[in-house]
């Protein structure tokens, strides 16, 4: 008999696994500030990419600040400033992923700093797309990392079963997955670092680590489908995939480049790569979860309640005349 979802889920009472959705989206949240602001205060962002553009931003120099393109192009002033935007920006991921740890429905403040941040990686998600040939995959490949701000918001306040909002989380999945998918089956030049990083992890030779990423890529694309289709095992099983390779792909950006020769140098160049895509397995998660939710809604059938949640009835104290 098939079950209607994993075990781990099923065995979950609701209150619980209610709670641990929500943790799953505050955990994404805190991880893609957290990692982002480790980048920006630590390296660098593509900030250059807009601001060194000519094409784009001669005229606004020369109509706002009245110098010429040569002299804001070679100015040192202006390149310390593009670098201590990129640090201002790394403060306010940083205090996005603090406030994220505890933000609550009421708090508006903080609420509002969290969207300033989620639109700050939206913003981000364009500069990086911009840098890398306007590629709409490069676009999209970041829908999880912003999607989950919102995400959480809309959760603190509506919950997390409403249509509208498993069609947002359905999407920011698909995004980042199809990202991935189009560059590893080639319909994008593909990366050179994709394919060293399934050299290093699985010791083939490049012919194998290529023809491995395109069947990577195929299964991407075609997870990002099934998670449309209406037949409930499909989608089970294509967000079982999508929260196992989102997190292998995640460490793999720092298992691959990390020498224990140089550990420390390793961890502060590639840790934060991991960390910030850690939502990229957590956001599926997080949906099996909801639909796991759903179908005790619709079925009215909630499983026994754990060991340690559960409370005997009290006895009947006998009635006095």
């Amino acid at each position: 008999m098939r079950r209607p979802a994993p075990e781990f889920l099923e065995r979950m009472p609701t209150e619980r696994l209610e709670r641990g959705v929500l943790r799953l989206l505050r955990l994404g949240v805190v991880a893609v500030f957290l990692g982002r602001a480790w980048q920006h205060l630590r390296w660098d962002a593509p900030f250059r990419a807009l601001l060194w553009n000519q094409d784009l931003m001669e005229t606004p120099v020369r109509l706002v600040l009245g110098m010429s393109w040569r002299e804001w192009a070679g100015s040192l002033a202006v390149d310390q400033g593009i670098t201590l935007s990129i640090r201002g920006f790394g403060v306010l991921y940083l205090a996005c992923g603090l406030l994220a740890l505890i933000v609550r429905p009421g708090w508006r403040l903080a609420q509002a700093v969290l969207v300033a941040g989620g639109l700050g990686l939206s913003g981000l998600a364009l500069l990086y797309w911009k840098d890398h040939l306007r590629h709409g995959a490069q676009l999209i490949e970041y829908s999880s990392q912003w999607a989950v701000v919102f995400l959480l918001l809309v959760a603190l306040h509506h919950g997390v079963s409403s249509k509208g909002f498993l069609l947002a989380l359905r999407l920011a999945i698909v995004g980042t997955f199809l990202g991935h998918g189009l560059y590893a089956i080639g319909w994008y030049e593909t990366p050179g670092h994709y394919v060293t990083m399934i050299m290093t992890a699985t010791g083939l030779a490049e012919p194998a680590s290529v023809g491995l990423l395109r069947t990577a890529g195929v299964a991407d694309v075609v997870a990002c489908v099934l998670l449309f289709v209406p037949q409930r095992q499909l989608q089970l099983a294509a967000l079982l995939y999508c929260t196992a390779w989102g997190f292998l792909t995640a460490l793999a950006r720092t298992w691959c480049h990390f020498s224990l020769d140089f550990a420390l140098a390793s961890l502060d160049q590639w840790l934060f790569e991991t960390v910030l895509r850690l939502p990229h397995g957590l956001l599926p998660l997080a949906l099996l979860g909801i639909l796991e939710l759903r179908r005790r809604a619709a079925t009215t059938i909630d499983p026994l309640p754990s060991s340690d949640s559960f409370v005997p009835a009290s006895p009947e104290l006998p009635s006095h005349a």
